[in-house]
């Protein structure tokens, strides 16, 4: 038992030393701590703990619940959606088969609205989000499907979207 736990925690520091390394590349600032499992990631703003980013990927289904931004607008200074998405999607590989986003507040979910609100379908606004800006374009899962559509048009309180890589 001994043996085994020993060999997790060197396993476990190897891991957390090879992303935090990585994250000091992406973030150039030692003001973001990173956790590391071979399932899960997660980034916290040391100087402000209620900003973090974290993913799971389940089944190859990849999950993120990322809060970078208060409603009033304030933002992190040391934690960056985009580097985010380059360490977690650097981190799964192609273990990911699609990435599942739900929207209950902030940009997404206000430019979704915005959209809806400007005669764009629902398929159209989802296209317009900074999400598929990353997800659907960087990463390429281009193929998605509006999963669950909460409230009335242009003033939707939840939006769950999942995408995926195109069949060939």
């Amino acid at each position: 038992m001994i043996k085994l736990t020993l060999f997790f925690i060197f396993i476990s520091s190897w891991c957390f030393s090879k992303v935090e390394q990585h994250c000091h590349q992406l973030y150039l600032s030692k003001r973001v701590k990173s956790l590391v499992e071979d399932d899960f990631i997660k980034f916290i703003d040391l100087d402000k703990p209620s900003y973090y980013a974290e993913a799971t990927l389940d089944d190859g289904t990849l999950k993120f619940d990322i809060e970078l931004r208060t409603p009033n607008k304030d933002r992190s200074e040391n934690l960056y959606g985009r580097d985010v998405y380059k360490a977690v999607f650097e981190h799964f590989g192609n273990r990911i088969k699609r990435v599942k986003s739900s929207w209950v507040w902030g940009d997404h979910l206000e430019q979704f609205n915005i959209s809806i609100l400007l005669g764009k379908t629902p398929e159209e606004a989802v296209r317009d989000t900074w999400v598929w800006e990353q997800v659907g374009e960087t990463y390429d899962f281009s193929d998605f499907h509006i999963v669950n559509l909460i409230g009335d048009p242009g003033e939707y309180t939840m939006v769950v979207v999942e995408f995926e890589k195109p069949t060939q």
